[in-house]
């Protein structure tokens, strides 16, 4: 249903089991979401098409800038990474460097 691919480019690490996925929308963009239990903890994997990147400009920019974006909000993890087709974020309750190891599965870079 997505005109871009949302599976792991690679596989994901071993600590996050996956628990459902579904089609949403980020302000009309359309974006595969996945959820995953870590441990007690929840995690949100966002895929859509990095065109629709421009519709978020500060994360568009804080990306062409650090190539990968890391930060906390509301005590939570967030990790952004975006190649030429898809921008890859995922946000919960862990530590960024797991985070981002998920992400990297998603994007394909390792």
């Amino acid at each position: 249903k997505l005109p871009f691919s949302c599976e792991p480019a690679t596989p994901i690490p071993s600590n996050p089991k996956l628990i459902g996925a579904r089609l949403c929308y980020l302000r009309e963009s359309p974006a595969g979401f996945y959820y995953f239990h870590w441990g007690r903890e929840v995690v949100t994997v966002g895929v859509f098409a990095s065109a629709g990147l421009t519709k978020f400009p500060v994360a568009q920019a804080r990306l062409r800038e650090e190539g990968v974006v890391h930060c906390r909000v509301d005590g939570m993890s967030f990790v952004v990474i975006s190649d030429s087709t898809r921008t890859i974020s995922a946000v919960g309750n862990v530590p960024s460097e797991e985070l981002a190891a998920l992400v990297r599965a998603f994007i394909g870079r390792n």
